[in-house]
């Protein structure tokens, strides 16, 4: 799951708690720009694609802090490849 809108100064445990004990997280990385400096983004990897898509549906335009948090589900298949902003995702979906 592609997370926007985050914090800058988000932790992985921060988005961790974010989705609660209801859901299966396999793993949080966040994303980085070209300057080094966490851009506001991460991915979010949860135990099946239906774990993923119901963090989608029920975490959408949440929010951590004072911010909205906008999820998008992933393509389906591990070894997904993402760009974002200049970044390169490597995302496995199940593991």
């Amino acid at each position: 799951v592609k997370m926007r809108g985050l914090p800058y100064r988000v932790t992985e445990r921060e988005i961790e708690d974010f989705f609660g004990r209801g859901y299966d997280v396999r793993g949080v990385h966040l994303s980085m720009g070209n300057d080094g400096r966490p851009n506001g983004e991460a991915l979010a990897t949860f135990g099946s694609p239906e774990e993923a898509a119901r963090a989608v549906t029920e975490k959408n335009r949440s929010t951590i802090g004072s911010r909205y948090v906008g999820l998008f589900a992933s393509p389906p298949g591990k070894g997904s490849l993402w760009t974002a902003a200049g970044s390169l995702w490597r995302a496995t979906l199940c593991q």
